[in-house]
């Protein structure tokens, strides 16, 4: 069963995947095949200092996320199985019902959970490509806000709507 979790990183996933596909990639010159093998054994070794630890890679799909600890996931998991809400509208509490899409309102680890999903999409989306956008004559190459939305374009010509 999809966590909430789960369920927001692969749709971000699909959705900036999908973006990409619209695009071409564009190889950045200065990558070679000697430090993309460096950056591999760096990854390598960053994982076998994880196992070592005691820590976990985070999984979406086959997508790796952070080492986080163990504990702290299953912790983070439990706030999130079969969440229920209500609305208080003028100190009066309405029905409770089950909440199947986002994130707990005014839970502390909302805002994190959310920049911990974004954080790791947009290094695995920005990994290969180079997908930018100017504003104000200014070069972006990724835009991030604080509440629901990641934004990214691929021609000068796009224009992103708020």
């Amino acid at each position: 069963m999809d966590t909430l979790i789960d369920t927001f990183n692969t749709a971000v996933t699909e959705t900036a995947n999908e973006i990409l596909r619209k695009h071409q990639p564009t190889k950045k010159p200065w990558v070679t095949a000697d430090i993309l093998a460096k950056c591999d054994k760096r990854r390598e070794l960053k994982k076998k200092k994880s196992e070592a630890e005691g820590l976990a890679s985070y999984t979406v799909g086959d997508q790796k996320l952070y080492n986080i600890n163990t504990n702290l996931i299953r912790t983070i998991e439990s706030l999130y199985n079969k969440p229920t809400s209500a609305v208080n509208f003028k100190g009066r509490v309405g029905k409770w019902f089950r909440t199947t899409v986002g994130v707990r309102q005014g839970c502390l680890l909302s805002p994190s959970l959310f920049i911990i999903s974004l954080e790791r999409i947009m290094t695995d989306v920005l990994e290969d490509h180079e997908v930018t956008v100017s504003i104000g004559g200014r070069t972006i190459t990724n835009l991030r806000f604080a509440d629901n939305i990641d934004g990214l374009a691929g021609k000068d010509e796009e224009q992103l709507a708020s």
